[in-house]
């Protein structure tokens, strides 16, 4: 059966590195785990601009539905049900 992943198009993947600047305003759009991103037109579709310094009140280095830590103020794209999942989970809304 094929329909097991339907509901969650986005699987984790390991944050893209090297990091772009994630502009809608120069026409660079980023896919999910990937950033830097200022705003959600900045990301591709609909994911969301995870920004860490206004979102997160724990000091987890973790992304949203993504692999990988970053210790950074790099703000990421990132799926919204896997950010209410991940905001759920520390506290965070």
């Amino acid at each position: 059966n094929n329909n097991n992943n339907n509901n969650n198009p986005y699987r984790p993947i390991r944050l893209v590195k090297p990091l772009k600047k994630c502009r809608s305003s120069s026409g660079t759009i980023c896919g999910v785990c990937e950033g830097d991103c200022d705003r959600d037109s900045d990301c591709r579709g609909r994911l969301v601009c995870f920004q860490k310094d206004r979102s997160i009140k724990s000091d987890r280095n973790n992304v949203p539905g993504c692999i990988g830590n970053d210790a950074s103020k790099t703000d990421w794209c990132v799926d919204p049900d896997e950010r209410r999942k991940w905001m759920r989970e520390n506290n965070n809304e």
